[in-house]
């Protein structure tokens, strides 16, 4: 059951780990630090669950944020 419940959270920290362990041309240098920065912060998001603790706003907020700017950018830049 405690494998169950943290599914998700660990396949996008392996999505995002895969998408910035391969080349990727579309992806700057800094879309790879956001990306990293972002897998660290699910990780302590999951460290955070399995305590019980209050999961803080702002650490939710950044996951949501960074992935949009990421992945935005991306989809802008293809379209010009």
């Amino acid at each position: 059951m405690e494998k169950e419940k943290f599914k998700t959270i660990d396949d996008l920290i392996q999505g995002i780990e895969s998408i910035v362990s391969k080349n990727r041309g579309s992806l700057s240098d800094y879309d790879v630090v956001l990306l990293k920065n972002c897998s660290a912060k699910l990780k302590e998001l999951k460290k955070l669950k399995k305590r019980k603790s209050d999961i803080p706003k702002e650490i939710i907020t950044d996951i949501i944020s960074i992935i949009l700017r990421v992945f935005s950018s991306i989809a802008i830049n293809d379209i010009m």
